[in-house]
């Protein structure tokens, strides 16, 4: 856990974690070919830990449309953290009640 964490915070800095993100989330709004590209040469690389430096596994990438159906404060306590590489996550809504969980670590 110890290493993902250190990926996710050094990928953030050089601007990879979450990359797809719009840039008032502070990332490069990168379009959906150039995920594709980058994917596949870091898949070429070997890297390992690749989905964890764009923040495809449990981060940023998995959020999708999702925020625009949260609260502020859902955002502020689950999004955010998710964003800035902090934590991961997994969403879930339930149809009966409309509430939202969500497991970070």
């Amino acid at each position: 856990m110890e290493a993902i964490k250190w990926v996710r915070k050094r990928s953030r800095e050089l601007g990879f974690y979450g990359i797809t993100l719009p840039k008032e989330l502070g990332a490069q709004a990168l379009s959906l070919k150039g995920l594709c590209i980058l994917k596949e040469e870091l898949v070429r690389s070997g890297a390992v830990l690749w989905g964890q430096m764009i923040g495809e596994i449990g981060g940023p990438l998995r959020i999708g449309q999702m925020p625009g159906s949260f609260t502020q404060e859902q955002k502020e306590k689950y999004v955010i953290p998710v964003v800035t590489g902090e934590a991961s996550f997994c969403f879930a809504l339930t149809r009966t009640t409309c509430r939202l969980r969500c497991i970070c670590y």
